[in-house]
């Protein structure tokens, strides 16, 4: 194949190779006519090439993402401005700690500086026991009382943050609002969060108790 110097012009050496296929037999001269036409539409490709990036400047795909993302009317502008007006309007909190022995739901007021109005837990009016106290009816049941609770506080946004991925006591907090105990709850629902802390390293786990 033929190969072109970077040294000499293009339109130089191709006038000397055209030169040059009149002085030879026939299947040279076919190859060099192949390699000109080759060059001089590579070349051709080249200009018009250029032409069009000085023509029309290219904007990287990044600072299009950016520019349609960030713009007041884009779909994410808009969702982001209605998650932090909800975060904002949330008046009340009530949080969910669920642990290997117990529920507890301590709701509270976030205008008044986390002023707890009411702690429910599994154990409350001596309903539940010792390792009752941690059952999937026991967490149901303080569900309700909060619900309740709730109610008779009056209109108000809640913010729900739940705490602990142990026992069944989530499980259960998290269908009564999906079912059909929590539908005057769920009206007032603008946020639901996951405060479980994540162990990342740390201190040596404690040894498996034997029994």
């Amino acid at each position: 194949m033929l190969t072109l110097h970077s040294g000499i012009a293009e339109g130089t050496l191709i006038s000397a190779i055209m030169l040059t296929i009149r002085a030879s037999s026939s299947p040279i001269r076919a190859l060099l006519e192949r390699e000109c036409a080759i060059a001089s539409s590579s070349r051709s490709f080249a200009s018009s090439s250029r032409q069009l990036v000085g023509a029309n400047t290219i904007t990287p795909l990044d600072d299009i993402i950016n520019r349609s993302t960030r713009a007041p009317g884009s779909i994410s502008a808009q969702l982001r401005a209605q998650a932090a007006e909800k975060k904002s309007t949330a008046t009340h909190s009530l949080h969910v700690k669920s642990s290997r022995n117990n529920i507890i739901l301590t709701y509270t007021d976030n205008s008044k500086g986390g002023k707890v109005f009411r702690t429910i837990s599994g154990g409350i009016d001596k309903d539940f026991k010792k390792a009752n106290r941690s059952s999937y009816e026991a967490a149901h049941q303080a569900a309700l009382k909060v619900f309740n609770a709730i109610e008779e506080h009056g209109k108000s946004t809640i913010r729900i943050a739940f705490n602990g991925i142990f026992g069944q006591g989530r499980e259960a907090v998290a269908a009564a609002l999906a079912g059909p105990e929590g539908v005057r709850i769920r009206n007032r629902i603008v946020r639901v969060e996951d405060r479980t802390p994540i162990k990342i390293g740390g201190t040596r786990a404690k040894k498996p108790r034997r029994l």
